[in-house]
């Protein structure tokens, strides 16, 4: 995680060459599949999280997983497609732990982070939407 993060702010906007990107792959597949098994993972839905649940997803009647483990990331939802062969889209909750207590509406590093692994992860599902705590309750 931290070798692809410093790895991504060292390319920022720039490719990085297919020989570094095949040796970080397979040494980061490799890793996971070491750690993955060992991972004790807590989850826990958040009110504002099951709030979304609540009075968005399931009175649109959308068909959605919550809480998916895909790789390294936990999803909040995954939205699965009407039609067959549309990759699903995936849809992040974040409360006030995702964002600066002193500038409340700019990301922290970490989610900033994982939203840039997400958007790159984008061979498994169609798109990402961010439900914003601040912008949901106004």
């Amino acid at each position: 995680y931290q070798t692809y993060r410093y790895l991504f702010l060292l390319y920022r906007g720039r490719a990085v060459s297919p020989e570094l990107r095949e040796r970080f792959g397979s040494l980061a597949k490799r890793l996971w599949e070491f750690v993955q098994p060992k991972l004790k993972t807590s989850i826990r839905t958040s009110a504002f999280q099951k709030e979304v649940e609540d009075m968005a997803l399931r009175p649109l009647g959308m068909d959605f997983e919550d809480e998916v483990m895909d790789g390294p990331f936990m999803l909040d939802f995954v939205v699965h497609p009407q039609v067959a062969g549309v990759l699903p889209v995936v849809i992040e909750v974040d409360g006030p732990s995702h964002f600066y207590v002193n500038r409340e509406e700019e990301p922290t590093g970490t989610s900033e982070f994982k939203y840039r692994l997400l958007e790159a992860h984008r061979k498994n599902w169609a798109g990402l939407v961010c439900i914003n705590g601040i912008e949901w309750y106004r």
